[in-house]
């Protein structure tokens, strides 16, 4: 096979990817419209990152519609770090690094 072949062959993977993206069936963008005021206070008061609160707040937006929503995240320091009050101030049914398939809490 040649590089040209190649080439061709993964540009029409990436439009096949693409186009499933796009297809609103497979994949549903998620809006917050609420701020939360009151919970962006007490992330933002141990949270020096402003999109990782941001985060969190979708996280909980999104947790307030489906029960049992789970937030895997590779941000240890911030995130992982606050765990205790992230599970407390949200509807998240847990907080769990990337690796971890157990979690902190039992399964529902």
């Amino acid at each position: 096979m040649t590089l040209l072949a190649v080439k061709e062959r993964y540009e029409a993977l990436c439009r096949r990817r693409r186009s499933a993206l796009e297809d609103r069936k497979v994949l549903a963008i998620h809006a917050r419209t609420e701020p939360y005021r009151e919970i962006w206070d007490r992330f933002s008061a141990v949270i020096d990152d402003y999109d990782d609160c941001e985060v969190l707040l979708d996280a909980h937006d999104v947790a307030a519609a489906i029960d049992g929503t789970v937030l895997y995240t590779g941000d240890y320091r911030h995130i992982i770090a606050n765990r205790e009050l992230i599970l407390l101030e949200t509807s998240l049914y847990d907080v769990r690094g990337l690796g971890d398939r157990t979690g902190g809490r039992p399964p529902a």
